[in-house]
Protein backbone atom coordinates (compact mmCIF):
# COMPACT_ATOMS: atom_id res chain seq x y z
CA UNK A 1 0.00 0.00 0.00
CA UNK A 2 1.43 3.36 -0.96
CA UNK A 3 0.91 6.24 1.46
CA UNK A 4 -0.59 9.29 -0.21
CA UNK A 5 0.18 12.57 1.60
CA UNK A 6 -3.40 13.68 0.87
CA UNK A 7 -4.86 10.84 2.98
CA UNK A 8 -6.24 11.78 6.39
CA UNK A 9 -4.31 10.93 9.52
CA UNK A 10 -5.78 8.46 12.00
CA UNK A 11 -5.01 7.56 15.60
CA UNK A 12 -4.83 3.93 16.67
CA UNK A 13 -5.01 3.69 20.45
CA UNK A 14 -4.34 0.66 22.59
CA UNK A 15 -4.86 1.55 26.25
CA UNK A 16 -2.82 4.79 26.39
CA UNK A 17 -0.38 4.13 23.54
CA UNK A 18 -1.30 6.06 20.40
CA UNK A 19 0.10 5.66 16.90
CA UNK A 20 -0.64 8.16 14.15
CA UNK A 21 -1.01 6.70 10.65
CA UNK A 22 -2.06 8.09 7.27
CA UNK A 23 -4.55 5.93 5.39
CA UNK A 24 -7.58 6.45 3.14
CA UNK A 25 -10.08 5.04 5.70
CA UNK A 26 -10.19 3.87 9.32
CA UNK A 27 -10.41 0.27 8.09
CA UNK A 28 -7.36 0.72 5.88
CA UNK A 29 -5.52 2.15 8.88
CA UNK A 30 -5.62 -1.25 10.56
CA UNK A 31 -4.52 -3.05 7.39
CA UNK A 32 -1.64 -0.59 6.99
CA UNK A 33 -0.60 -0.66 10.63
CA UNK A 34 -0.84 -4.36 11.43
CA UNK A 35 2.34 -5.67 9.76
CA UNK A 36 4.37 -2.68 10.95
CA UNK A 37 3.11 -2.40 14.52
CA UNK A 38 2.56 -5.98 15.62
CA UNK A 39 6.31 -6.67 16.09
CA UNK A 40 6.56 -3.69 18.48
CA UNK A 41 6.76 -5.22 21.95
CA UNK A 42 3.34 -6.12 23.30
CA UNK A 43 1.34 -4.30 20.63
CA UNK A 44 -1.37 -6.37 19.00
CA UNK A 45 -3.75 -5.18 16.34
CA UNK A 46 -6.57 -6.89 14.49
CA UNK A 47 -10.14 -8.05 15.11
CA UNK A 48 -9.38 -9.78 18.43
CA UNK A 49 -7.24 -6.94 19.85
CA UNK A 50 -8.61 -4.14 21.96
CA UNK A 51 -7.89 -0.90 20.16
CA UNK A 52 -9.69 2.18 18.96
CA UNK A 53 -9.33 4.13 15.71
CA UNK A 54 -10.42 7.72 15.18
CA UNK A 55 -9.46 10.67 13.01
CA UNK A 56 -6.45 12.64 14.27
CA UNK A 57 -8.55 15.79 14.00
CA UNK A 58 -10.75 14.29 16.72
CA UNK A 59 -7.84 13.58 19.08
CA UNK A 60 -8.54 16.59 21.31
CA UNK A 61 -12.07 15.28 21.94
CA UNK A 62 -10.77 11.72 22.47
CA UNK A 63 -7.62 12.48 24.51
CA UNK A 64 -7.19 10.64 27.79
CA UNK A 65 -4.92 11.43 30.72
CA UNK A 66 -1.78 9.33 30.35
CA UNK A 67 -1.85 9.08 26.54
CA UNK A 68 1.52 8.85 24.88
CA UNK A 69 2.65 8.35 21.31
CA UNK A 70 4.50 5.35 19.92
CA UNK A 71 5.86 5.65 16.44
CA UNK A 72 6.44 3.18 13.64
CA UNK A 73 8.86 3.91 10.83
CA UNK A 74 7.69 2.37 7.58
CA UNK A 75 10.60 1.88 5.20
CA UNK A 76 10.09 2.37 1.45
CA UNK A 77 11.07 -1.29 0.95
CA UNK A 78 8.24 -2.50 3.18
CA UNK A 79 5.76 -0.22 1.41
CA UNK A 80 6.90 -1.54 -1.96
CA UNK A 81 6.36 -5.14 -0.81
CA UNK A 82 2.96 -4.32 0.70
CA UNK A 83 1.62 -2.39 -2.25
Amino acid sequence: MRIDPAWPEWVVRRTHACIFIQAPTAEATIETAEPQIEPMGGWRIGPDAEHEVFARLMYRENARPGDYTRSAIVSPEKLARAG
